[in-house]
């Protein structure tokens, strides 16, 4: 068999268009409709003839990988069930997949969005994020509220990894499931209480995360007629955040709230930490959400829980 190698050219695959490819000696028959099943990849990319390939006087991609691993990832995109057989160990398939650049997340809880999560009354809110590299681990911060009207927690958790059993993810002794219309049901193991039902606030964009920002973010709701303004400040070893509240066109002092240590959870979600008061901050490409935490407040802030009953956006003002 001799091999050609073919230059990048770009070629107009259609989508029910047969593709061969060779995988160390292991030829498979495919199409570009399933290997695009999941979004572009290398072999999308190879066979739209995007990237230098090897090919056979029989049109064959020549791709020198384990054929045995592949045929697990070819099943995948063709069916959107990840099976892998016993004797080929998992950590092959998910560095396959990588090499590839084939996403595995929708093989693990394909409807369960990235980003925060909040219940009606807003004493429940969640963070999820999967690691990129590991889908089927997920990171989960929040706080869960056993009533609306008192102080107390169900469990705070702070970067706990979570696991998938099952159509269930386990965290500590908490079960998290996904309903059909993208909602958490959150309950707790051998404990008879109401489970916690969460919708998604917002979904995590991954593609443009921000920095931590420095300048000021103005938010979309008015307290006392005030505009509210937050911003943050690097302090070397620690981040500082500033709530004020500020009259338009006026040369007044505005009403400073704080500053508040900010514990960094993750690279887009935080928790700003004051003596009475708290608040959860979800960044994100071009906004920032804050929701005030009653759990985390012995009253005595009056003017932030009026308006602070739900989530608040925050647009970036620098």
């Amino acid at each position: 068999t001799t091999m050609q190698v073919i230059k990048p050219a770009g070629l107009d695959r259609k989508d029910n268009e047969l593709v061969k490819l060779n995988f160390g000696g292991q030829r498979f028959l495919t199409t570009f409709t399933t290997l695009s099943n999941f979004g572009n990849n290398f072999l999308t990319q190879l066979t739209s003839g995007h990237i230098p390939s090897y090919q056979d006087e029989e049109g064959y991609f020549f791709v020198d990988r384990n054929g045995a691993t592949f045929a697990v990832l070819l099943d995948y995109l063709r069916s959107g069930s990840l099976f892998v057989p016993k004797h080929i160990p998992f950590k092959a398939v998910v560095s396959e997949a990588s090499f590839l650049c084939i996403d595995l997340a929708p093989a693990f809880f394909p409807s369960l969005q990235d980003g925060v999560y909040s219940s009606v009354n807003v004493g429940n809110i969640l963070f999820i994020e999967r690691k990129k590299e590991e889908p089927w681990i997920f990171s989960v911060t929040g706080i869960l509220s056993q009533e609306v009207d008192r102080a107390e927690t169900w469990k705070e958790f702070w970067k706990e990894p979570a696991t998938m059993k099952g159509d269930c993810i386990n965290l500590q002794n908490f079960q998290i499931q996904v309903t059909e219309k993208s909602e958490l049901i959150v309950s707790q193991i051998d404990v008879v209480r109401k489970p916690a039902k969460l919708s998604c606030v917002d979904p995590l964009n991954r593609a443009a995360i921000p920095n931590l920002k420095t300048e000021w973010w103005m938010g979309n709701k008015f307290v006392d007629g005030k505009y509210v303004l937050i911003s943050f400040a690097n302090l070397g070893s620690r981040w500082v955040c500033h709530i004020k509240k500020d009259l338009p066109n006026q040369n007044n002092h505005p009403d400073t709230i704080g500053p508040y240590d900010v514990e960094i959870l993750s690279e887009s979600f935080f928790l700003v930490k004051g003596y009475v008061t708290g608040f959860w901050v979800f960044l994100q490409a071009d906004r920032i959400l804050l929701c005030y935490n009653p759990f985390h407040s012995k009253g005595n802030d009056g003017s932030l829980v009026q308006y602070q009953k739900g989530w608040m956006r925050f647009a970036y003002q620098g």
